[in-house]
């Protein structure tokens, strides 16, 4: 889920409530700064519930998922990279016009270095995810 202008632990609370509102009983299993995994019931069944929240906590203004694309542009030397870049959106908008530029960024996704930093809570969240299903 995007961030956008939402306060992180406004965010969080949000969504907590939401789960109690919908008559989840729920348990943090573990966390990090933009990941959580929840233990969840309602009534007899139980699941498990990952949340990642999309964004970066330098460069823009807005958080979503165009932070991470707009990063792994840059840091793979298919965009130059500029201080004055504040909107990720806009910037994605701008860039993902050139297939050779998109193409570049999905496939570094799967193939690039930079993947762990720049994707760091998804790939974390997912882990988390995974392993609670040993």
């Amino acid at each position: 889920m995007d961030q956008d202008a939402t306060k992180l632990e406004e965010l969080w609370e949000r969504i907590e409530v939401s789960l109690v509102g919908n008559g989840i009983l729920y348990a943090r299993v573990r966390s990090g700064n933009r990941w959580r995994l929840y233990s969840c019931s309602r009534a007899e069944r139980r699941l498990s519930v990952g949340v990642m929240v999309n964004g970066l906590d330098h460069r823009y203004e807005k958080h979503s998922i165009e932070d991470h694309l707009v990063e792994l542009a840059i840091v793979e030397g298919l965009v130059e990279e500029s201080a004055m870049v504040r909107d990720s959106k806009s910037k994605w908008l701008e860039v993902s016009r050139y297939e050779e530029i998109r193409r570049g960024v999905y496939r570094g996704i799967l193939d690039s270095k930079h993947t762990p930093v720049v994707f760091e809570q998804h790939i974390s969240a997912v882990r988390a995810l995974t392993e609670g299903l040993d």
